[in-house]
């Protein structure tokens, strides 16, 4: 990097995020340093091994949305089709007694192909189509009007209630929809942070909805090649630091503290859990809003159960939903 003068920007947390930051302020040779607590980077998106095997921390699914990701994977110089598999959407989830639902988009503009997938939508009636398309047509407006105050932020149940959605839509569509994007149940989630999701998925390009299916552990997509990248072009990333204290003291530079170790910054950025963040940050009274805030945050429990099939096993799609099922898909 050009100027390391002065000491650098420290970057609490060595996940997809705290990486994404890393590189972005190392691209305008800003100095960086990366402290990671654990052995490994990668965050909740990472591989280990189990014997011979190579496993994901987690079953992580990106769509054609993501454009941030995409970004970052061009900036390290990766290819996306050696990262991914892009497929265009398609859902399918299985009932034990109803046939399955099955919803395609055709290769048409957005938002018209979402419009023609829910309205071709297998395993729902007609009713629940032509209900769910019309909501389909109104999801931008109600964003708009949601981004500035226009309507309050209810659960996402009660929207689709006040929107005319058939039970059978809900159940079938829009909750596992939910589920997936947001790990919330419907009656407990953000009707605007899911209005964002679905206009920023549904509109202003049809491949925004496309579905990228990780072709190599999720390790070698991120992780891996953001350390090469930083360290390559002069920044430093450490692992096994556990940040244990912030000092932040009027008229002197900021600085952490890692054990008996005390690292200077001209700035912090905590990439970290909001439990962790708020730990490091509840010391310091002029954060005291920030912090109860961030106690009010919640977690929800992600379960991966994996499973090794004989060889020649074939499944009816590369993703399947399960209805009433021990998991969503």
């Amino acid at each position: 990097m050009r100027d390391k003068r002065g000491p650098p920007v420290v970057v609490v947390g060595g996940g997809w995020a705290g990486l994404a930051c890393a590189v972005e302020l190392c691209r305008h040779r800003v100095p960086v340093l990366v402290l990671e607590s654990a052995r490994q980077l990668g965050g909740r998106a990472r591989s280990f091994r189990d014997g011979d095997r190579v496993l994901d921390n987690g079953q992580h699914l990106i769509t054609g949305a993501c454009s941030a990701l995409l970004s970052l994977l061009a900036t390290l110089g990766l290819d996306e089709s050696h990262c991914f598999e892009r497929r265009p959407l398609e859902l399918l989830a299985l009932h034990p007694d109803r046939p399955a639902l099955r919803l395609r988009a055709p290769a048409l503009p957005a938002p018209f192909h979402l419009a023609a997938a829910l309205a071709r939508a297998r395993g729902l009636g007609r009713r629940d189509r032509l209900r769910a398309v019309r909501f389909g047509a109104r999801i931008k407006r109600l964003a708009q009007k949601a981004m500035l105050g226009g309507i309050p932020d209810i659960a996402v149940d009660a929207l689709l209630r006040q929107e005319g959605q058939t039970t059978a839509a809900i159940e079938r569509l829009w909750a596992p929809l939910c589920l997936a994007t947001l790990n919330t149940a419907p009656d407990a989630a953000s009707a605007h942070l899911y209005l964002r999701v679905l206009v920023e998925s549904f509109h202003g390009n049809r491949h925004r909805s496309d579905l990228l299916f990780p072709r190599r552990p999720l390790s070698e997509i991120v992780p891996i090649p953001a350390c090469r990248w930083l360290e390559d072009r002069g920044g430093e990333v450490r692992l096994g630091e556990r940040v244990q204290e912030l000092l932040l003291r009027p008229g002197r530079m900021p600085a952490v503290r890692c054990g008996d170790l005390h690292i200077e910054a001209r700035a912090i950025v905590l990439a970290t859990a909001p439990v962790m963040t708020r730990r490091l940050l509840e010391h310091d009274r002029r954060l005291s809003t920030l912090c109860r805030r961030l106690g009010q945050l919640s977690q929800e429990t992600i379960i991966t159960v994996y499973l090794q099939y004989p060889p020649g096993t074939t499944l009816p799609g590369a993703m399947v939903g399960l209805e009433q099922g021990p998991g969503q898909w």
